[in-house]
């Protein structure tokens, strides 16, 4: 009988890379370029808004920043409010991370679950944080079959909608889909809607026993094929 294929797919940010404080310098770089991402707002108007919605404000991390500019834009339906500058900001912009060498995945085990199975990255960042990261802590963008960055869609802001992309792709049963990430709301949990298998990643430097135990040992294997 034909083995099921296994599907894999990774978040990236806290991830394939972890820190507890991976994320310090972000608010300031967002405060200093918050303005931006309202353009089409007068200056009476965006100080209207902050007023009545401090949400906006305290908004860090890309998936709250899109879905606060949703929430406002149906707040405010006399404003013009999109994402669209944000993405772009995104796009043009580099986040600033602390990284831990201590804590990368390991790369040549990363690799080798690429050339065994369809690998993919779906993330919340911007492929120019994607890729530039992904060179500081040693992975190659060409290892995976393809790398998905949320564009945050009007009526779907998670990653559900790529999640299922996926699946309409490669086929199969969702069950042999294995999603690892380290936010269980971002990451698994529009992967559970699907039926896909979900493992949470407290630490990039679990992930090998994390695979071997949920999926597949690819040490062992690999030294019974050698036999």
């Amino acid at each position: 009988m034909e083995k099921q294929k296994k599907v894999i797919i990774f978040d990236f940010d806290g991830t394939l890379y972890s820190s507890e404080h991976k994320y310090d310098l972000l608010k300031p770089q967002v405060d200093e370029n918050r303005r931006k991402f309202l353009p089409y707002l007068t200056d009476e108007q965006y100080k209207n808004l902050c007023q009545e919605s401090p949400e906006w404000e305290q908004a860090v991390g890309s998936n709250k920043i899109a879905k606060t500019i949703y929430d406002m834009k149906y707040k405010y339906p006399e404003y013009i409010i999109t994402v669209d500058a944000f993405l772009q900001w995104q796009y043009d912009e580099v986040y600033n991370i602390v990284l831990d060498k201590s804590q990368f995945v390991n790369t040549e085990f990363l690799k080798q679950v690429c050339e065994k199975y369809p690998t993919y990255v779906v993330s919340n960042s911007s492929f120019t944080h994607i890729k530039f990261y992904m060179d500081k802590i040693g992975v190659r963008p060409e290892w995976f079959k393809y790398i998905f960055s949320n564009s945050y869609l009007e009526y779907d802001q998670s990653k559900k909608p790529y999640y299922k992309t996926i699946l309409d792709f490669e086929k199969g049963n969702p069950k042999d889909y294995y999603v690892f990430g380290d936010s269980k709301s971002a990451d698994l949990e529009p992967a559970s809607e699907l039926g896909m298998s979900t493992i949470l990643v407290k630490n990039a430097k679990d992930i090998q026993k994390q695979f071997e135990e949920n999926v597949e040992n690819l040490v062992e294997n690999s030294k019974e094929r050698e036999m």
